[in-house]
């Protein structure tokens, strides 16, 4: 079939789901507008550590390369603390690939326009138009401004001399966990997922770069000491929402984060993106050769998602929630730190 008969997909959104999607489409000729609400790059609040499936899902769409050619590192060893306890350190199955988002994004939409896709930056799509045919949604995270009380919120800043001993760091704190990973340029990222009760939210007065230091006297605050924070790399988001949701809830088609957020602990959250686009790319191929009605690969993606993800969003939670406990954290951490591989048994069970 022709390209100009091919039927178009419109993606919104141009995070990693959005842009690996875009991608794939073009390799596979089918005609791609990709609308972004912001420009590139940017930096946004993330990990920078990709782990699992989602290494090998960009070497597939030949992407490896130039993320090295940026400054990105293989990570492989892993190692998680409590505010003044080493819990566990250990080696990954597989290298994980580290890179800012800030190069990454920028490296992902270079490609997809490099494969002719059509690329719309500072375009707000409104949220009636998401349900039209042949639109899919990956816009980012969905809002919840309280989730039983208290109020969910990301920071991230790049840092230069943090005193990180392996490539991923997770510090667990009572109301927050910050992972520590090393990036492009000597740098290392720090991003966390912090709570706060809803009823004293305007109370807050800590800076964002007390709160990514830790508490005083934990283990993070003293790798902080003579920490060079770069403060042009700051950026916060808020009202994050992390129950997991069904991609059957609703006629959009969603993918990323658009369609349910893993706790950030796990590091797998960029992973997730990328293979919820993959697994959108066979059934949006058939869609554009008039193989699939658009119904139907709505719910052929929406199903294959589930299957995917379910059992991996099952445990996070479990794992998210358990942390969180004022009951179980204690016990928890105690086991933990009797039985270490608890924390690489955990690490598993959400990939």
């Amino acid at each position: 079939m022709k390209l100009e008969e091919k039927q178009s997909v419109h993606i919104v959104g141009g995070g990693l789901a959005g842009l690996l999607l875009g991608i794939r489409l073009r390799q596979n000729d089918v005609p791609t507008q990709l609308s972004e609400a912001g420009s590139y790059p940017r930096h946004r609040v993330c990990g920078e550590f990709m782990s699992g499936a989602g290494v090998d899902l960009l070497r597939q769409a030949g992407m490896i390369d130039p993320f090295l050619d940026r400054g990105a590192r293989w990570g492989k060893s892993v190692a998680f603390f409590s505010e003044k306890d080493v819990l566990q350190r250990f080696e990954l199955p597989r290298p994980a690939l580290c890179l800012s988002r800030y190069a990454m994004d920028d490296a992902l939409a270079e490609k997809f326009q490099d494969l002719n896709g059509d690329l719309e930056s500072n375009a707000r799509i409104r949220e009636s138009e998401w349900d039209q045919e042949g639109t899919v949604c990956a816009v980012g995270r969905r809002r919840l401004a309280i989730d039983e009380g208290w109020r969910w919120y990301g920071l991230k800043i790049h840092t230069r001399n943090f005193a990180i001993e392996s490539d991923l760091e997770m510090h667990l704190h009572r109301d927050a966990y910050i992972g520590a990973c090393r990036i492009e340029n000597d740098r290392v990222n720090l991003c966390g997922l912090f709570r706060r009760p809803a009823e004293n939210a305007a109370g807050e007065k800590s800076s964002p770069i007390e709160l990514l230091r830790g508490l005083p006297g934990s283990i993070l605050y003293e790798k902080t000491e003579s920490t060079e924070f770069l403060t042009k790399t700051q950026c916060a988001v808020a009202g994050l929402d992390l129950h997991p949701r069904s991609a059957t809830d609703g006629g959009t088609c969603r993918l990323g984060d658009a369609l349910t957020m893993i706790p950030p602990l796990t590091g797998n959250g960029m992973s997730m993106a990328l293979e919820s686009a993959y697994a959108a790319v066979q059934p949006l191929v058939e869609y554009s050769e008039g193989k699939k009605g658009w119904n139907e690969t709505v719910r052929f993606i929406a199903n294959d998602l589930n299957s995917d993800f379910s059992e991996r969003l099952a445990w996070a939670r479990r794992i998210q929630q358990s942390l969180f406990s004022p009951i179980v954290r204690p016990v928890l951490l105690s086991v933990g730190k009797l039985f270490p591989p608890i924390w690489s048994f955990g690490f598993g069970k959400t990939r």
